[in-house]
């Protein structure tokens, strides 16, 4: 996998322009929203996806301008100094020099400490694309929440003034005498419960659509085009199918392993602490009173540093020439005895570090092999429950049309009547219900195995799953 610093500016750039066009884009007039549609606005409007493009892709451009390191550092000094003396001559010099400076062996340590932020880089864009997932999963998953809600209100609603209608002639009943008052009494308890229902299902939908539309960055939502189909039953993967699909693609699992690959090479940097570091130099200057600067020299050398936590070594020697006539030779040692013994453990730490991240995958793969076979089972468990609210609801329909023929010939009072339509609403309210258990369960099926959204069907009706 590759650094990809200019697709992330870019992407970066489209977020911007999203979250800017959104609001001209879709409004409550306008055409209606999908659910692709709702997921590209939720990340064009999250501010917490903005920030990590951004960061990432800084990241990655340093990431790149430290090739630097690798090549030779060039420095360029000049120097004047000019006094004037009232009892003796004045002195005017002037010196520019020309230094280079060349890393020739660090036993590996910059290789492997780029190799390091390759792969903290690495798992950032993995956490990236976790976050960008998850972002449009909760859009979609809210899209589905909000049709849910309005239905199940619809359907309150519808139920409640069939309530109201039978109420009516309930109280007709009543002043014939063929109905008790304390019927009429009970279900006016029970509408009152009903319109208590419906007013906590318009407050909870008001907040449920207003957090989607703030989601999107919309001050208000567009019409909802998708539907809810009752009937919808996903195609389901076998068990151990999604398992291997999961263990190969999952993003978790992805991210651990670009985790360990970080612990690896942190502890191979720990280990490379001693190696000694070999540097090259060289200068060159020019000096004098006056221009045309007359006089010259140069050095060229080494330099060999050597640190561990028992012992620091410190070394250099060059050898050049001033002038025509003058050759020169320096040599310079330091040692620093038990500079830094703490230091001694951090290849241990590091192991140590290496080992629990590695346990934590394994752990991980053992729990995702069992999470996603019982992910299918829970996923036919809902299917076969929202058969059987399909079916509930059909003998609820049954026996309502049937209580209200017995009603019509005085074989079922209208409280008993009312009850049965009440009865009615809650098997329709929980088919809804059922459903979305359904569609929820199928998204978590292919979030487990990093799929695209909406593509578990396509898949194993191929044969790829």
């Amino acid at each position: 996998m590759k650094i990809k610093p200019v697709l992330y500016i870019f992407l970066y750039t489209v977020f911007i322009a999203a979250g800017i066009m959104a609001k001209d884009q879709f409004t409550a007039e306008e055409r209606g929203l999908t659910f692709a549609e709702a997921a590209q606005l939720a990340l064009g409007a999250s501010i917490e996806l903005k920030s990590a493009y951004a960061a990432h892709s800084v990241g990655a451009v340093v990431w790149a301008l430290g090739r630097r390191a690798y090549f030779p550092k060039l420095t360029l000094s000049a120097y004047e100094d000019e006094r004037l003396s009232k009892s003796g001559a004045d002195t005017f010099s002037k010196n520019y020099t020309l230094g280079i400076d060349q890393l020739i062996f660090d036993g590996g340590r910059l290789f492997s400490s780029r190799k390091i932020e390759k792969a903290r880089l690495l798992f950032e864009e993995k956490q990236i694309e976790r976050s960008t997932d998850a972002t449009a999963s909760a859009a979609v998953s809210a899209y589905r929440q909000v049709l849910a809600s309005r239905s199940m209100l619809q359907i309150r609603r519808e139920g409640l003034q069939a309530l109201l209608k039978q109420r009516l002639v309930l109280e007709h009943e009543v002043e014939l005498g063929i109905s008790l008052l304390r019927d009429l009494n009970e279900a006016d308890i029970n509408i009152a419960q009903e319109k208590i229902e419906i007013v906590g299902a318009e407050i909870e939908l008001y907040e449920i659509e207003k957090q989607f539309a703030e989601s999107l960055g919309l001050e208000t939502l567009p019409e909802l085009i998708e539907i809810i189909d009752i009937e919808y039953t996903p195609v389901l993967p076998l068990p151990e199918a999604l398992r291997s699909a999961a263990e190969a693609g999952n993003p978790d699992l992805a991210s651990a392993r670009l985790s360990i690959k970080q612990k690896q090479e942190e502890l191979k940097f720990a280990r490379l602490s001693w190696m000694p570091t070999i540097h090259a130099s060289g200068n060159f200057s020019l000096a004098g009173n006056s221009y045309p600067l007359s006089n010259y020299n140069w050095s060229a050398g080494l330099t060999l540093e050597f640190a561990s936590p028992w012992i620091s070594l410190g070394g250099a020697a060059s050898t050049g020439m001033e002038g025509l006539n003058n050759q020169t030779f320096r040599m310079q040692g330091t040692s620093v005895i038990m500079p830094d013994p703490v230091s001694s453990m951090t290849p241990e730490q590091a192991k140590i570090a290496l080992n629990m991240e590695q346990s934590s995958y394994d752990l991980a793969f053992a729990r995702l092999g069992r999470a996603s076979e019982a992910a299918v089972v829970k996923c036919r468990a809902f299917i076969q429950k929202r058969n059987l609210a399909l079916e509930s609801r059909k003998l609820s329909e049954q026996k309502l049309a049937i209580s209200k023929l017995k009603h019509e010939l005085g074989q079922l009072t209208s409280i008993e009547l009312m009850e049965d339509q009440i009865s009615h609403t809650k098997k329709e309210l929980a088919l809804v219900q059922a459903v979305i258990d359904i569609m929820s369960a199928e998204q978590e099926l292919e979030k487990l195995a990093d799929l695209p959204r909406g593509s578990l069907r396509n898949l194993v009706s191929a044969g790829n799953l």
